[in-house]
């Protein structure tokens, strides 16, 4: 049945595509943290969150827009004890919805989560790298989430952020996910701290990012588990220059903050006059919001989407690799 929603899914976002409508939201429900990871400045950043009924009232309006993937992200979206709800009103909707965790919760909550479509828990290395860069015993617990959810059929990928430290540990950890039949998707730590014009100091440069992303689409041909597709690892590799799509951020995809300001996609610094969904309403920030003028896209997820979203064939036949190589 996966498979066959899957199928459906695509078929709409074509559809979407070609109408230039919004489809895929990522909301960060909380700044709040439970961990405070080397290259991320979210332990350090405040934002108040919208409660219940606020953010319930925004999905109906997104979903009247056309949005049809939501994914949940943080901070620690777990942290949130509404969120169990939150995701049932979603679904209700018909809306696919994911989350973006560390896992560390994951455990002892697992049966609030059965159902939702996807879970994306971060692990960027081995057990000894990982627990340097994001604190001592999480590369166990977030392998434990993964175990969780993995029993109660819920779908589970690693969300591996390449350091300049991690960067060693790809191929043991991509074989690592391979022998558990769990994917793997890679992003390169940015230059700047997420949502800060802080240098991130854990930055990996030009060559060490080419290097990676070849040696990955090296394994790419042997370890199916990999999902980034091979279009992607060659636009990394080229030092972001190698562009060959368009950027849909704005139009198809958008980024929702804690306090509701939206923002074209995660790399976007806040601004003054930052479109507000409970100030100026959904109608209005989706008018107001326009294509980022960074030339270069180093969002792996929204990297993905905008070649699938611009034709890449590439990208069309990973995405079509990846539906069948998962049990439905």
């Amino acid at each position: 049945m996966r498979i066959i929603s899957k199928i459906g899914l695509s078929l709409e976002f074509m559809m979407a595509v070609r109408a230039l409508r919004l489809f895929s939201v990522s909301w960060a429900v909380t700044c709040r943290c439970n961990l405070s990871c080397a290259y991320c400045s979210f332990a350090n950043f405040e934002e108040s969150e919208l409660g219940f009924d606020q953010i319930a009232s925004l999905l109906e309006q997104l979903r009247g827009a056309g949005m049809r993937i939501l994914r949940i992200t943080g901070g620690e979206p777990l942290l949130r004890e509404d969120l169990p709800d939150l995701i049932r009103f979603a679904r209700g909707m018909g809306v696919f919805t994911t989350i973006a965790t560390n896992g560390i919760l994951l455990p002892d909550k697992i049966e609030k989560y059965i159902g939702v479509e996807g879970i994306f828990v971060s692990i960027d290395g081995m057990e000894r790298m990982n627990d340097m860069i994001r604190g001592k015993g999480s590369s166990s617990l977030a392998w434990k989430a993964i175990e969780a959810a993995k029993r109660n059929k819920i779908p589970a990928c690693i969300a591996a952020t390449m350091t300049s430290e991690s960067i060693d540990n790809i191929t043991s950890l991509v074989k690592s996910a391979f022998c558990q039949n769990v994917p793997i998707f890679f992003q390169p730590a940015t230059a700047q701290r997420p949502f800060s014009s802080n240098k991130n100091i854990h930055f990996a440069d030009e060559d060490t990012i080419r290097q990676a992303c070849q040696l990955l689409c090296s394994l790419k041909s042997r370890y199916k588990n990999i999902v980034n597709s091979y279009s992607g690892l060659k636009y990394f590799s080229s030092g972001y220059r190698a562009r060959t799509f368009r950027c849909f951020a704005s139009t198809l995809f958008l980024r929702i903050s804690p306090s509701g300001n939206v923002t074209s996609c995660s790399r976007s610094l806040p601004t003054q006059d930052i479109p507000n969904l409970v100030r100026d309403g959904v109608v209005s920030c989706l008018r107001r919001l326009r294509v980022p003028a960074c030339n270069a896209c180093t969002c792996a997820s929204l990297l993905e989407a905008n070649l699938l979203a611009s034709g890449d064939l590439f990208a069309l036949v990973n995405m079509v690799t990846q539906f069948f190589q998962r049990k439905a």
